[in-house]
């Protein structure tokens, strides 16, 4: 795995490579990649030695990842553009998380299946979902599979079909 995160966190990638390579898995299983994304980041969506890349970010740098990445058939996964609305409204493009706040359980159901969002809460913050539940994939915030639970797992998985004969040919 290679991991290129953003220019403004590194403090927090190095800390949390860190972390990682304090663990006991394979050398070169894990790289910590750091540089601007119009070369480094670059680079890496055009090599044809990447086999998926998962995106989290502005729409504008998601389409160029994407349309790099088409060039050599490489998996994509993209939460982009949105924030943790709390209140969504007509003319706002938030696609991952938006909550209400209210006493009122009409206008929170309400709220609830009308929210262009892939998750709702109801007089709870946005942020914290649980990990095993399938994150995104609504509105223009993201692209393909989505980020948590069993969609991310079937999306890091390459499936192979093998034929045996254990008989004569």
């Amino acid at each position: 795995m290679v991991w290129k995160p953003a220019n403004v966190t590194p403090a927090s990638a190095v800390a949390l490579a860190e972390i990682i390579n304090r663990r006991d898995i394979p050398k070169g299983l894990f790289s910590l990649v750091m540089g601007a994304g119009r070369s480094i980041g670059q680079r890496l969506v055009e090599s044809p030695d990447i086999d998926a890349i998962s995106f989290t970010g502005s729409v504008p740098v998601g389409k160029g990842i994407a349309t790099a990445a088409i060039q050599n058939l490489t998996k994509v996964q993209m939460e982009m553009g949105s924030k943790n609305a709390l209140a969504t409204v007509n003319d706002t493009n938030f696609g991952q998380t938006s909550g209400i706040v209210t006493k009122s359980l009409a206008r929170a159901t309400h709220f609830r299946r009308n929210a262009r969002t892939g998750v709702v809460t109801v007089n709870r913050t946005t942020a914290g979902t649980d990990y095993h539940v399938p994150f995104g994939r609504r509105g223009d915030s993201s692209y393909r599979s989505r980020e948590q639970g069993k969609a991310a797992a079937e999306f890091y998985t390459t499936v192979k079909t093998a034929y045996i004969s254990a008989g004569p040919v």
